[in-house]
């Protein structure tokens, strides 16, 4: 149980900000906390990606004896391309593109 004067802390707040997750109090019920907008969580998006990021991220990080067992494969052009892609449909500009399915890729090798 979290101290109702810790209830606000900067945690809380941050979880609001990154992931629009709102984490209230219910006094009541002995200072019991609960998330707000729970069926907003659930719908799929990117928040729902983001969440589900985060918790195999820790998963991972806190099973030492797996994290050296797991190889995640690079994918530079999402890191590459993903920041002018997201400026650019944040302004609503036109983006075109292609893509070469993987299965493809492998055969004409």
């Amino acid at each position: 149980m979290i101290a109702a004067n810790t209830y606000r802390c900067a945690r809380f707040t941050a979880i609001e900000e990154m992931f629009d997750i709102v984490i209230e109090c219910d006094k009541r019920d002995g200072y019991a906390y609960y998330i707000e907008n729970r069926d907003d969580m659930e719908k799929a998006g990117v928040r729902s990606w983001l969440l589900n990021t985060f918790a195999i991220n820790r998963l991972i990080n806190e099973s030492h004896k797996l994290k050296h067992r797991i190889i995640f494969e690079q994918i530079p052009s999402g890191q590459r391309y993903f920041s002018q892609i997201f400026i650019n449909f944040a302004v609503k500009n036109k983006i075109y593109g292609s893509n070469i399915r993987f299965r493809d890729r492998i055969s004409s090798a």
